[in-house]
């Protein structure tokens, strides 16, 4: 009789937590525009100017205390950027192999699941300020590109955006910062907007082209995002 009322006492107490924990718990949407560019690692490649891309996503915050959450999310980034690169190619009218310098058009997109720390405090009754840090794991779901390159004098054009996703990784790790502010319009009910920022940790390119081309690039984008919180 003891160890059943033990076990129906320790089952309570673990409802309870589940209970309280569940009303600590936000879950949120988003949506904004971002801006995305290439860094490189070697000189086999460089970064050609920003572009605009797309970034959504869902997210639930699990609050530890009135001002630390863990933050946990699935993201789908629309990533644009220009870029040269290192690239092997068989080289049309020579029928030859050959490395040359490429400069691609790209847009690919990911889907992201982030994992955050999130910060958050109250200016007014209403309004409250945070900040966020952490990491993400990305799927690379496509890599398009609109290459142009020139050998002994000739150019040579993609006319439109073809499929180089076996030129990309898989999967891809990224470092993510945010800071923003939520306005509660209601108990149940609040508003936000934040500006984000993600840096690759790894090559976005395959090793098996980094090995033969020594190209290293890791693009970055700032965004701009608005949403919604149930809280």
């Amino acid at each position: 009789m003891k160890r059943k009322l033990l076990i129906i006492s320790l089952v309570a107490m673990v409802s309870l937590h589940c209970t309280t924990l569940m009303g600590q718990m936000n879950f949120g949407f988003k949506l904004g525009p971002n801006l995305g560019w290439a860094g490189s690692a070697t000189t086999a490649g460089s970064g050609n100017g920003v572009r605009l891309g797309l970034n959504a996503g869902a997210f639930v915050d699990q609050y530890f205390n009135d001002v630390v959450a863990l933050s946990v999310g699935v993201d789908y980034n629309f990533v644009r950027m220009n870029y040269n690169f290192t690239d092997h190619r068989v080289v049309p009218n020579f029928l030859e192999e050959s490395n040359v310098m490429v400069n691609r058009e790209f847009h690919g997109s990911y889907l992201e699941i982030p994992v955050k720390i999130k910060a958050k405090f109250e200016v007014l009754d209403e309004l409250n300020v945070y900040g966020e840090a952490g990491a993400g794991l990305g799927i690379n779901l496509s890599a398009k590109g609109k290459d142009n390159y020139t050998y002994y004098g000739i150019i040579y054009n993609d006319t439109e955006y073809q499929n180089y996703s076996y030129e990309y990784r898989l999967l891809q790790a990224n470092l993510h910062f945010g800071i923003g502010a939520e306005y509660e319009i209601s108990s149940s009910l609040a508003v936000f907007g934040q500006i984000s920022y993600r840096h690759s940790l790894s090559n976005m390119f395959t090793q098996a082209l980094y090995k033969e081309t020594n190209s290293n690039l890791k693009y970055n984008f700032i965004g701009l995002e608005f949403g919604i919180i149930l809280l």
